[in-house]
């Protein structure tokens, strides 16, 4: 189906025609020359010391970096008695597995049961609420209005 023929100069391999226009001409040719291949011994592309940097000094060797007044409170607190210790709990503590992750099943079902629970307190809450304001109501002010049938 495809006759693949020599590589073209853009990069296509194919029987098609060139955009370059130029097959033909030194076909295996690179732009590093004739049979340059690397050897072990080539540099990989490191700037060698008689070569100048074009980067400034102070990012060539950089000052050391400053202690930050976290940094200094941060040692003196490392440098506490039973700090490594409570370090490690601390590390302990962050790497437990929470419940929910171990019996999941389980949680669902507590968690099912609890909101069940706190939806029927509120719904409780709000029927005595309701039973207590219709309780409250004073027989004067039903008598004033003319009664619950009265327009």
């Amino acid at each position: 189906m495809f006759a693949l023929g020599p590589p073209c100069h853009d990069g296509l391999i194919g029987d098609g025609e060139c955009r370059a226009g130029r097959h033909g001409e030194n076909e295996m040719s690179t732009d590093r020359g004739p049979d340059r291949t690397r050897r072990p011994d080539d540099s990989v592309g490191l700037r060698t010391p008689d070569q100048p940097s074009p980067l400034p000094d102070w990012m060539l060797n950089p000052p050391p970096p400053r202690r930050t007044l976290g940094v200094r409170l941060a040692e003196g607190l490392a440098a506490l008695p039973g700090a490594g210790a409570l370090r490690r709990r601390w590390w302990a503590w962050q790497r437990r597995q929470p419940l929910r992750q171990r019996y999941p099943t389980t949680m669902k079902i507590i968690a099912l049961l609890v909101s069940f629970v706190a939806s029927l307190a509120l719904v409780l809450v709000i029927y005595a609420l309701y039973g207590q304001l219709l309780s409250d109501t004073p027989a004067s002010w039903m008598s004033s209005c003319g009664g619950l049938g009265a327009v």
